[in-house]
């Protein structure tokens, strides 16, 4: 398998709060949409409304399922 395919196999999860002062959410926006355009196909983009540049348990309980899924440890396949 070539380097860039096993690449796109990958499944990014992206945060991004909607009042982030550091990453502003255009670019979280940006970002998985260039990425997408270059093959990325089981991307996951969640979006956290009032926050600024922090995680909150809300977030985390969303990448722990996304990871959960990802590995299968759930017995399925997101």
């Amino acid at each position: 398998m070539a380097h860039g395919s096993s690449l796109i196999a990958l499944a990014p999860i992206f945060t991004n709060a909607a009042g982030d002062d550091v990453v502003p959410y255009k670019f979280g926006e940006k970002s998985t949409q260039f990425l997408g355009s270059a093959g990325f196909r089981y991307m996951s983009f969640k979006t956290f409304d009032g926050l600024a540049h922090y995680t909150v348990p809300k977030e985390m309980d969303e990448v722990c399922h996304w990871l959960t899924g990802r590995l299968g440890l759930d017995g399925s396949r997101s």
